[in-house]
């Protein structure tokens, strides 16, 4: 950890591992984070630096190498996350997903951080009970978390984070370390287990600042763009189309996918009803 980095009291940290498709979405990311204007300190934590070296960006920015043993590159990612508190050697931290964009100055997000010391924006499904029935989980992540959790537990997404250095916030990345170890897949329903143990106050990010196909309504509002649900932003063009053709779909078609929907959901409740009652009677 460089002395520098050391005394800086704000600073933004990427995690990137894999192939080198994620270390080009990382040179995006930070390309769109400098074109904004930021001109504080990032810290790239690498699963191998060597894919960045090539890379020229128009500032100085550490990178901080971490090999992975014998892990895959999804496993790794998840868990260098859920121990981010150990890898920014910053007061206050703003924590990027390599597949975001920055579409505006990023600078207000820090006043996030005058009332709470950790701050998420939700997910799309936004409570345990909706991801419990409609997400894509692991059905034992999933009917832990349930066990443990109250259902309107409110389920953030990990792309954008924002923190500040301190006894609370460690606490609970020591938690959410030791959540996400039990099954090693992927950290969100981890992370809701973790804030209810450590009884952490989260303020909720605005999506403005984690925004995705689903809620970039007004696209000219967006800061920080998340691709993890679709390859483009939504452009005010392209929602008048989406909304244009909408009406155009012959309801049959229309009820026949809702009749599905209802179906799979109906299929994951009764699924999921069953396995926390054999894991109920199980435990006691």
């Amino acid at each position: 950890m460089s002395d520098s980095l050391q005394q800086q009291q704000r600073g933004i940290v990427y995690i990137v591992t894999g192939s080198r498709k994620y270390y080009s979405e990382l040179k995006k990311s930070v390309d769109s984070l400098l074109k904004q204007g930021y001109n504080g300190s990032i810290r790239i934590v690498a699963e191998n630096a060597s894919h960045i070296s090539a890379y020229r960006f128009n500032r100085q920015i550490e990178i901080y190498n971490v090999p992975k043993n014998k892990e895959t590159s999804f496993s790794f990612s998840r868990k260098l996350k859920t121990q981010l508190y150990d890898y920014s050697p910053f007061a206050e931290t703003l924590y990027l997903d390599t597949d975001t964009e920055i579409l505006k100055p990023i600078d207000d997000i820090w006043n996030y951080l005058n009332d709470s010391n950790f701050v998420l924006a939700t997910d799309i499904l936004e409570t345990l009970e909706e991801v419990s029935l409609k997400g894509n989980y692991l059905i034992d992540d999933v009917v832990k978390t349930r066990t443990v959790c109250p259902p309107d537990s409110k389920h953030f997404n990990a792309g954008v984070i924002l923190f500040r250095r301190c006894g609370e916030t460690k606490n609970l990345f020591e938690h959410w370390t030791n959540e996400w170890s039990i099954f090693r897949d992927r950290d969100q329903l981890a992370l809701i287990r973790a804030i209810f143990h450590s009884r952490i106050k989260v303020r909720t990010l605005p999506n403005l600042y984690n925004a995705w196909y689903f809620n970039s309504q007004n696209i000219s509002e967006v800061v920080v763009y998340h691709y993890w649900q679709s390859k483009k932003p939504v452009t005010p063009l392209m929602l008048r189309v989406l909304r244009w053709i909408k009406p155009m779909v012959p309801q049959p078609i229309v009820a026949w996918h809702e009749t599905q929907y209802k179906a799979r959901e109906l299929r994951r409740k009764e699924e999921l009803h069953k396995t926390i009652n054999a894991y109920v009677t199980n435990k006691d």
